[in-house]
């Protein structure tokens, strides 16, 4: 019985799909894709020959209806099928046909994580806008009843300070007036001791975990992003996605592609996983089992950060032409396969190795955070710029006592020489009035 004899066009991407080729001229595939599709090629029963495009694309449209990378090669009949994870579009079904679908994934990005920032006003970062309002207005209301309270015979600024100072865990000088309201100095001494300690648990947290800087998200700030020119987004050659956004209802995704297309931010499969295109200034643009797969070391070493949204979520097979002989027979196989889960298992092997791989290579030692200088500059200057004004103020208060002690003296000095003389007439007019 005569075997038929298949072309398979595949693009090959570490961990993904990788050809090794043995001294007798035997394929071996590896990785996800790669085994997956020996799986099947082996039940197809089939002698086959890999081919890769010479351009490296997954696949799109030229201005006179041919096609790139894979899907033209199958277009062509230059090849009978494709790997099994080509993304299935309508524009692509008009020249070619599908297999049942093995699998459905959505597109996300991925970017360089910010760092961490130190602000010098990490001390107020330990309550919200909120508890700070509150906090405030109940330090203002509070006095303000007990100087009702003592009829007014104690001064609000001299309450005040009192119950800042016990805020501040100074202590409190209990007034006998206040006898029967003692109740209400528990309640504020409650009041002083959970903001204490919920103050200095959060200040500590905040100072010993470092804060993660702002970054990109979500598409919307991507878009925005793009279209102010900051950032990039690359995506691999022939990718669906680019097609897909710029015919998208969402001004923000249509953006996004234009961009792409316009400025032909594209990359070679053979570069997925290098991380090339990955900064703070530019992402990359792939299925999210893909991006797991290729950065998830980086990932748990929060190097690199995935958005929790996705986009163009579509179902992925194998590309076949019009003309293939084994349609149904292929179908039948897949639906096996996915009930046995064999796509997701090959993809956990594939994960594993590639994690194993990964942590082998870039064995560093858990960083551990201690509190800097630079941390608690803000709070050293807090105390500076206080102390500052305490010294001015001091200086202010001795002026003001030298002036006045002089002003006095002067006017003393100036009563006593205007009574010497008034003495001195006096006496002189007794003296000729009396001879």
């Amino acid at each position: 019985m005569v075997r038929n004899k298949l072309t398979v066009a595949v693009l090959t991407a570490p961990n993904v799909l990788e050809i090794k080729r043995s001294i007798d001229k035997k394929i071996q595939l590896s990785g996800f894709d790669g085994k997956y599709l020996q799986v099947v090629l082996s039940a197809l029963n089939v002698d086959y020959k890999i081919v890769e495009p010479p351009d490296g694309e997954w696949g799109r449209r030229l201005p006179g209806g041919n096609w790139t990378g894979l899907i033209g090669m199958v277009q062509k009949e230059e090849a009978d099928m494709t790997l099994g994870s080509v993304a299935f579009t309508s524009t692509r079904q008009e020249v070619v046909d599908m297999s049942n679908p093995s699998a459905v994934y959505g597109e996300t990005f991925v970017i360089e994580h910010p760092g961490h920032e130190i602000s010098n006003t990490a001390y107020l970062y330990a309550f919200d806008a909120y508890s700070w309002l509150c906090s405030f207005f109940t330090l203002v209301i509070v006095p303000i009843l007990f100087f009702i309270i003592a009829h007014r015979k104690i001064s609000f600024g001299h309450m005040f300070l009192i119950m800042l100072g016990s805020i501040l865990k100074q202590p409190m000088i209990f007034n006998r007036r206040f006898r029967n309201w003692s109740w209400l100095f528990c309640l504020w001494l409650s009041f002083v001791t959970i903001i204490s300690l919920g103050y200095t648990a959060g200040l500590s947290a905040i100072l010993t975990v470092h804060i993660p800087k702002d970054t990109i998200n979500t598409f919307h700030q991507l878009a925005s992003a793009v279209k102010r020119g900051t950032h990039r987004v690359y995506i691999t050659k022939g990718n669906f996605i680019a097609e897909y956004l710029e015919m998208s209802k969402e001004d923000h995704l249509r953006i996004i592609g234009e961009e792409i297309i316009r400025n032909e931010w594209y990359f070679s499969s053979h570069e997925s996983g290098s991380g090339k295109y990955i900064s703070q200034n530019s992402v990359e643009l792939e299925s999210r089992p893909q991006l797991e797969l290729f950065y998830g070391s980086q990932l748990a070493g929060k190097k690199l950060i995935i958005s929790d949204e996705n986009v163009g979520t579509t179902p992925l097979g194998f590309i076949i032409s019009k003309k293939f002989c084994c349609r149904r027979k292929l179908n039948a196989i897949i639906s096996r396969a996915t009930s046995a889960g064999l796509h997701g298992k090959f993809f956990k092997d594939s994960s594993m190795k590639s994690a194993l791989s990964s942590s082998i290579k870039t064995l560093e030692l858990e960083t551990k955070y201690q509190l800097s200088l630079q941390a608690l500059s803000g709070t050293f200057m807090l105390l500076f710029l206080g102390i500052s004004g305490s010294f001015i103020v001091l200086l202010f208060e001795l002026m003001c006592h030298s002036y006045l002690n002089c002003h006095i003296k002067f006017r003393v000095h100036k009563w006593t020489g205007y009574s010497v003389f008034h003495m001195n007439t006096l006496n002189n007019f007794r003296t000729k009035c009396f001879k």
